[in-house]
């Protein structure tokens, strides 16, 4: 039986290294002649939500490349801009958040002045909240050592992935710029507290929220391979005629 396996095993190889056989072109995933352009840019973006029907505020950056001026991919990482945090029947709580995402992005119509775009971020919020009273003589709140060396544990640190769809409108201000502005649906995915004071749970995170900033950088770089490419296309009619 193992002597067939083998003898089976070696007739495939050898037949799929004979069919190959002749073939000097290496396909990739971006073949030469579906890689237009390529592109790198840095998106400062401000967003403002909800967490547990509190409204907040979320700065942070995108970094992203682009492939044919239309697919990007990059990451990205948000942190609450207001700390003031106050759900229904709860006493004013410090907030501290960050959102890091892996991002995808497609453009429709890239070269129209006028245009839109649809993320995808796939990420985790990390979160945690503690209470102004405890902590309003310290420096650093609970999340760090305080003026007398001593680490106060926060009342609640939790972690949530998630998942957040939108649509952007975005207008060509130059070649290396764009401005945007769209609208954002996140829904928690998984939640997991580190201290479960009951405070958050996954559904907390769900919710729209409005965003804009600025994108900047390269767009529509033609890569090497393609200008290599139009060089020979260009050149070849002139060789026919001689």
């Amino acid at each position: 039986m193992k002597i067939r396996l083998f003898l089976m095993i070696s007739f495939l190889v050898f037949f799929f290294q004979s069919s190959s056989f002749g073939q000097d072109t290496i396909k990739t995933l971006f073949d030469n002649s579906h890689l237009h352009s390529i592109g790198i840019y840095a998106a400062p973006d401000f967003q403002y939500g909800e967490i547990q029907n509190t409204n907040t505020s979320f700065a942070g950056i995108s970094l992203m490349i682009l492939f044919n001026n239309r697919f990007a991919i990059g990451g990205s990482m948000f942190k609450n801009v207001d700390p003031d945090f106050s759900p229904i029947a709860v006493n004013p709580l410090y907030l501290s958040s960050y959102l890091k995402t892996i991002k995808l992005e497609y453009t429709i119509f890239p070269a129209s002045k006028i245009h839109f775009s649809i993320p995808i971020d796939l990420g985790m919020a990390t979160i945690n909240l503690d209470s102004f009273k405890q902590n309003q003589n310290y420096r650093h709140h609970s999340f760090k050592d305080d003026e007398f060396n001593r680490h106060k544990a926060s009342l609640t640190q939790s972690e949530i992935k998630f998942i957040q769809f939108g649509i952007n409108a975005e207008a060509n201000v130059t070649k290396c710029s764009k401005l945007f502005l769209g609208a954002n649906y996140r829904t928690g995915l998984h939640f997991d507290s580190i201290n479960a004071s009951g405070l958050l749970s996954k559904s907390d995170l769900d919710g729209l929220s409005i965003t804009c900033g600025i994108k900047v950088g390269i767009f529509n770089k033609k890569p090497h391979c393609c200008l290599k490419n139009r060089c020979k296309s260009q050149s070849l009619p002139k060789s026919i005629e001689n």
